[in-house]
């Protein structure tokens, strides 16, 4: 699994790739968490 920060639009983006095959092509996934501020700040 791959962890990427993207500053400009602040957010955590988290890649995962498989060797294994699924139907002719590698498994993959990814998934996006937006970083907010807490409290008002």
């Amino acid at each position: 699994m791959v962890r990427l920060w993207d500053e400009k639009n602040r957010v955590l983006v988290y890649l995962a790739i498989s060797r294994k095959l699924i139907e002719g092509a590698p498994a993959s996934s990814i998934s996006t968490v937006p970083v907010m501020p807490w409290g008002g700040r």
